[in-house]
């Protein structure tokens, strides 16, 4: 059998941070978004995950998760700096 070398690659933080970007950007759009609705008084079809945590936590409510999924993830490539940062 073959000696195979175990390498350590570093992982690339810009993935998280490219996915933390996107939940606030997300989050900060549908908070417009379903405050047009409100002060318009139309409706719209979205993602019926979306539809549910609306109902349940408002607008902000919904802001604040996709917020939280951004700072999850923000964290996520933080510490894959700090892991690169010790090999």
């Amino acid at each position: 059998m073959e000696n195979q070398e175990t390498t350590t690659e570093k992982k690339s933080p810009w993935k998280d941070f490219g996915y933390a970007a996107l939940m606030f950007a997300v989050g900060i759009g549908l908070y417009f978004f379903f405050d047009y609705l409100e002060t318009e008084g139309e409706g719209a079809r979205m993602n019926a995950i979306i539809v549910l945590l609306y109902e349940l936590l408002g607008k902000m409510g919904v802001l604040l998760t996709f917020c939280g999924l951004g700072l999850i993830f923000l964290l996520s490539g933080l510490n894959t700096i700090r892991k690169n940062k010790a090999q």
